[in-house]
């Protein structure tokens, strides 16, 4: 493939990794927001009380934060195949490890 497509997929793989670590850092900075609001408020609110969406929100958000940052880098120009891609590394754990760049995807 042509020079450009490898940039592509190298600034594609830095894109994704910072929209992780973006995602993961406001995730976290909602369960703390929230776990302050709940502190201030006295304690634990029921289940009927507002607080609860500030946690929840942050651990959702902190979530796909992880799934994000825990799948593997993506380089077609490569010779990765689409529907062999594996978000969650299942497929990877069984085989020997790649030796790719986390960032960028380069081997």
């Amino acid at each position: 493939m042509t020079s450009w497509q490898t940039s592509y997929w190298r600034a594609f793989n830095v894109l994704v990794r910072a929209f992780g670590v973006t995602i993961l850092v406001a995730g976290l900075a909602f369960l703390v927001w929230g776990a302050a609001r709940m502190i201030a408020w006295g304690g634990w609110p029921g289940l009927d009380s507002p607080l609860w969406v500030l946690p929840l929100v942050g651990f959702l958000s902190a979530a796909l934060g992880i799934a994000v940052l825990r799948g593997p880098p993506y380089r077609p120009d490569l010779g990765d195949v689409f529907w062999q891609f594996d978000p969650f590394g299942a497929k990877t754990a069984q085989s020997a490890p790649a030796r790719y760049s986390w960032w960028t995807g380069d081997r």
